[in-house]
């Protein structure tokens, strides 16, 4: 009985050994972990989740889940727009169809207030609009965000793109093209300068360039004939916009010159999301080739100067190809080699230079995601294993059960199904906080790394000491009432949030407390 006794606490000491080493990740030697400094500011459950509920029409449709928030700071933090969908059904058809809510909102840099600047609603079966793709201008000044009316199996009937400056006057409204809109992804291919306030825009049979400050027009034609364009991107300087028409042809638009030259034309011609080099002299791209049985079929990679408009192959044998990213000398690409080998699941991750040399960085990737960070940095995310390998020449780091992960300036941002952790590959240090988002796409940081939006919580980080969460009080702010801007007549209404009083995030901090205690005492019990 005694050695029962022993042998049944001998398993508990090991099974809690177990289960703390489940919690902490490998790491490289010297990495320090820090617990992040954060200060609630704002709970959008307690402000947008009552407006966007009161849009629905309850006589028609039954709330199925949500709302989730996609919230996109301003370059200077001074503004974020939030991008919310409320999922919908028809009453009593929630297993057979769907629908959803969007809104789109704009709030202050302290969510101090907040307002509605449009709203729509879509079903499978009445179908109507969708709200898409909100994005800023490099100075922050102005947004741009596209409406657009789907039909059948989701194809784009039409889309308007609507631009508006931070005191919510809107400066331009413009028809994006149907015939091209239909086989495209969100988001769509509108794009702004990175230099200036300019934007580019695929519009019915031209290009439109729009500049809301002068309030005036580029526009570029588009033969007819030409059934899209593909992967329009600014040069990194902002002097050039290229883009592939009709799978066919490589177009280049000189901002100064006001002129549309055509670079390079061929058939079965493809663009990568990565066009433009980041010295703005070289572009990127490949053509399909489909030959007879006795040659090998597949990719080959050309990069082409601008200056001399000389173009080069660059890999060594044909294959299944995707350039992920410029290395920031402008001197190599980081590209997946899918099918390496001949052999399905023997990819590899490589560097190939503009002259050809290729070197090989990881082997035998699957299902992965991959970041090109600072300093030759590269982050592998296995979808499959939910594995995470950060590395470059000198380093290399990996961490278990991550969801999702982005670079923010030097910093490298990931998620577990407990936690948000951020890595400054400067220090070696990680901050951690001790919430995660329900999807990836919940979680975001401002460009100056000043705030970090996790779900329906928006905190403000301090890289400091006196680690913790925060709730700052907020019984007198008015964050408490959402502004409804109604463009047609200028009218404006307040929505109250009687609950946005409250502390916003206490009961959640309370109720995680409540739940350790409660498992620790149930543990001693069993003891």
């Amino acid at each position: 009985m005694v050695i029962q006794m022993f042998k049944m606490k001998t398993i508990q000491i090991i099974l809690l050994i177990a289960l703390a080493c489940i919690s902490f990740q490998p790491l490289a030697a010297g990495t320090s972990i820090k617990q992040m400094n954060t200060t609630i500011i704002a709970d959008l459950n307690q402000t947008i989740d009552k407006d966007i509920r009161g849009l629905v029409d309850t006589d028609r449709l039954e709330i199925e889940f949500g709302p989730y928030y996609n919230v996109i700071w301003s370059p200077d933090e001074k503004h974020a727009l939030i991008n919310v969908k409320l999922y919908v059904c028809p009453k009593g058809k929630g297993d057979t169809q769907s629908g959803y809510i969007s809104a789109l909102y704009i709030a202050g840099k302290d969510f101090s207030n907040i307002s509605r600047i449009a709203w729509t609603e879509f079903t499978t079966t009445e179908y109507g609009k969708i709200i898409e793709s909100p994005s800023w201008s490099q100075s922050g000044d102005f947004f741009a965000y596209e409406e657009l009316t789907e039909g059948k199996m989701y194809t784009v009937k039409s889309a308007q793109l609507f631009v508006v400056s931070t005191e919510m006057q809107q400066v331009q409204q413009i028809e994006m093209d149907n015939k091209m809109l239909r086989n495209y992804n969100y988001p769509l291919n509108y794009k702004w300068s990175p230099v200036e306030e300019m934007l580019a825009v695929p519009a019915p049979g031209k290009l439109v360039i729009y500049d809301p400050v002068k309030e005036n027009n580029l526009t570029f034609d588009i033969d007819n004939d030409i059934s899209n364009i593909d992967h329009l991107e600014w040069s990194p300087n902002g002097k050039n916009i290229a883009f592939l028409e009709g799978y066919k042809n490589i177009v280049n638009i000189d901002i100064d010159q006001k002129e549309r030259y055509l670079m390079y034309s061929v058939e079965n011609i493809g663009m990568y999301d990565t066009v433009w080099s980041p010295d703005s002299q070289k572009l990127v791209f490949y053509t399909l080739n489909e030959t007879d049985e006795n040659s090998e079929n597949g990719y080959d990679i050309y990069v082409m100067d601008k200056n001399t408009n000389t173009t080069e192959k660059i890999n060594q044998k044909r294959g299944i190809y995707s350039v992920l990213n410029w290395y920031p000398d402008s001197e190599r690409l980081l590209v997946a080699d899918l099918v390496a080998d001949d052999s399905i699941g023997s990819s590899k991750l490589c560097s190939i230079s503009i002259t050809g040399n290729q070197k090989v960085l990881l082997d035998g990737i699957e299902v992965v995601e991959v970041h090109l960070g600072p300093d030759d940095y590269i982050s592998v995310l296995d979808t499959s294993t939910s594995k995470l390998v950060i590395f470059n020449d000198s380093y290399k780091q990996d961490f278990s059960n991550v969801t999702g992960s982005s670079w923010i300036n030097v910093d490298l941002m990931f998620t577990t199904n407990s936690k948000t952790s951020i890595l400054n590959t400067s220090t070696n240090t990680i901050w951690e906080i001790p919430r995660s988002a329900i999807y990836p796409y919940m979680i975001s940081v401002s460009p100056q790394e000043h705030f970090i939006a996790i779900n329906n919580t928006i905190l403000e980080m301090n890289y400091g000491n006196n680690p913790g969460i925060i709730a700052r009080d907020q019984k007198n702010d008015s964050a408490s009432q959402v502004t409804v801007l109604n463009s047609s007549n200028n009218q404006e209404q307040k929505v109250n949030n009687t609950a946005a009083s409250q502390a916003p995030g206490f009961s959640a901090i309370l109720g995680f407390v409540v739940f350790v205690v409660a498992m620790a005492y149930v543990h001693i019990k069993k003891r």
